[in-house]
């Protein structure tokens, strides 16, 4: 018995890192578009979870559901988008109004500044730039990252199982 326990330990203890490893994958190879099919997978479980719940007869939570996933199937990608303006002009504003404030303290020193500036120009890149090419740059090194912590957990897994013989 414990011998089969410890197999399916082992096998949840890879079956993670290897979606991880997968979704790194993923990311990297489509990039912002991984945001269309994230927001499409789950405007559909909600339909499905409203179609549930529809069945078991509780109606105010199944329309719910079901009203939140079309609208994120329709309105996902400008939902995104409107929330990228209102995140780049937050940015923006904050990172103004933190250099006025250094001013006004007096406390002008270089390093004060880099918070600040890199704000501002996130900001800038937000509102003004192409967001699927920020976006997409972003999601991509945040993929990179994932393939190699997944590769470190994946490596350390069966290693470590090995040791332990």
């Amino acid at each position: 018995m414990k011998d089969k326990t410890n197999k399916n330990l082992n096998l949840n203890m890879l079956i993670f890192p290897i979606v991880m490893l997968l979704s790194g994958i993923c990311m990297v190879i489509f990039g912002s578009n991984m945001l269309n099919i994230a927001l499409y997978i789950i405007g559909v479980l909600f339909l499905v979870s409203g179609i549930i719940t529809l069945v078991r007869k509780d109606v105010i939570p199944g329309v719910i559901n079901l009203v939140i996933g079309i609208v994120i199937i329709l309105l996902g990608s400008l939902l995104i988008n409107i929330a990228v303006l209102v995140i780049g002009i937050i940015l923006l504003v904050v990172g103004i109004v933190s250099i006025v404030k250094l001013f006004v303290d007096k406390k002008v020193e270089i390093l004060n500044f880099v918070g600040p500036i890199i704000m501002v120009l996130v900001g800038i890149l937000l509102v003004c730039g192409n967001f699927f090419t920020f976006v997409d740059l972003i999601i991509k090194a945040a993929g990179i990252c994932l393939i190699i912590f997944a590769t470190y957990k994946l490596l350390f897994t069966i290693f470590y199982e090995k040791l332990k013989k």
